[in-house]
């Protein structure tokens, strides 16, 4: 099979309620000027980047732009790492058009057209990802994610929003303050690299990057390169404590809380003793039990040259 030199360009028309069609249309017209072949292709329907992904692979194509939310590109990872070759075989450059966009903060990436610089002169950056299983019902499933996976109070949220997409950009905040008021922390056993957390928890996460749920710096010494996990597990708190500790999930400093657990890890392992959803990039997946692994070195992205600075 010869490998196609050009671009194809995946785009979530609906994400961010319609920013990533406009953003293509702006896109396409710097890609023209540029000089710069490609071929593209619309999803129609949740998780098909995971399909298209993999059918341009077997066509041969090698490099992509994917035009989405991070829901878009959680697909999109899971359609090549399933792919029948390596996922550092090809170059990916992410357009973020969606509600959240944390993979854009991880990396700072460009806003406007100049993205397309990154073409050139960007940094062929080789990140981790990670993988995590949980049930759907009763069967066995795994994923990969590119930026985090959690369990608790973030799951209940992306549950909770799902029902309420029809209030617009509006709807996660909204979720938010109704999952607060609503949620209660759950009961499990997790083994993080051997240490051993019993009891309630309000969340947890594990981090490749920095940033999850729309800006916040839950974990924020995670490098995307390093080969492990940041883990941060915020223990039975209680609502009060919550609200008066949001600033410190904005602002990186939720870690030196008497009740936040972290550590670095390779694997973690979750065992609930509640029924306990769980999440990636945003994107319910099922239940625990679960077994969260890092994967070093699996996926090529284009990004600034000066990111780190």
């Amino acid at each position: 099979m010869s490998i196609i030199e050009s671009w194809y360009i995946i785009i979530n028309p609906r994400a961010g309620q319609g920013k990533g069609k406009k953003r293509w249309i702006s896109l396409e017209k710097s890609l023209i000027e540029k000089g710069i072949s490609y071929s593209s292709s619309y999803t129609e329907y949740k998780g098909q980047s995971s399909f298209i992904v993999r059918q341009a692979v077997e066509q041969g194509f090698r490099k992509f732009i994917c035009i989405g939310g991070d829901g878009s590109f959680h697909h999109l990872v899971n359609g090549l790492s399933n792919s029948n070759i390596p996922a550092t075989e090809v170059e990916l450059l992410i357009v973020s058009a969606g509600t959240g966009n944390d993979f854009a903060r991880n990396y700072n990436m460009p806003r406007g057209n100049e993205i397309l610089d990154l073409i050139d002169n960007g940094d062929r950056h080789i990140q981790d990802l990670g993988t995590v299983t949980y049930q759907v019902d009763g069967e066995n499933q795994k994923s990969f994610f590119h930026n985090f996976a959690g369990a608790g109070f973030d799951s209940y949220v992306i549950k909770n929003n799902s029902n309420l997409k029809w209030l617009g950009a509006s709807s996660y905040m909204f979720s938010i303050f109704t999952s607060f008021l609503s949620y209660s922390n759950k009961h499990c056993l997790i083994n993080a690299g051997g240490d051993i957390i019993e009891g309630k928890i309000y969340m947890m996460l594990a981090s490749v990057g920095t940033y999850c749920g729309g800006g916040m710096r839950i974990n924020k010494n995670a490098v995307t390169d390093d080969g492990l996990l940041d883990l941060l597990i915020a223990r039975d708190i209680n609502k009060l404590d919550v609200a008066l500790n949001v600033s410190s999930l904005y602002n990186g400093s939720i870690s030196s809380h008497p009740k936040v657990y972290t550590r670095q890890v390779e694997q973690l392992s979750i065992i609930p003793k509640d029924i306990l959803s769980v999440e990636a990039d945003g994107e319910l997946l099922g239940i625990a039990p679960s077994e969260i692994k890092i994967v070093p070195k699996a996926l090529k992205v284009l990004i600034p040259r000066d990111f780190r600075s």
